[in-house]
């Protein structure tokens, strides 16, 4: 897949899945605010990871589901948070280990 924008032309594929992995893994950013984000800045990738700080998702930001896919996780495989991240793909080890 490819994203068109009027102003900045095509974003490849790989320069996009990039930003998600990055801005989950280093933010705990979900892929649809990584999105928005992106989309904020009319696709320019640079421009969004300069603004990535500024707009750090509030580590408490839990569904019901994912705690309670923590809890099985953490009765699964103890304080192998790899393993649970492995469960909560849109967060990061960093997040799961705050929420412990």
């Amino acid at each position: 897949a490819v994203v068109s924008t009027q102003s900045t032309g095509k974003l490849a594929e790989d320069k996009l899945v990039k930003f998600i992995d990055f801005s989950r893994n280093k933010y705990g950013y979900r892929e649809e605010q990584s999105l928005g984000l992106l989309w904020c800045h009319k696709y320019n990738v640079d421009e969004a990871n300069k603004d990535l700080v500024n707009f750090v998702p509030y580590p408490d930001d839990w569904t019901p589901l994912e705690k309670s896919t923590f809890e099985v996780g953490f009765q699964e495989h103890g304080k192998d948070f790899h393993k649970i991240k492995m469960m909560l793909p849109d967060k990061s080890v960093n997040n799961i280990v705050k929420y412990y």
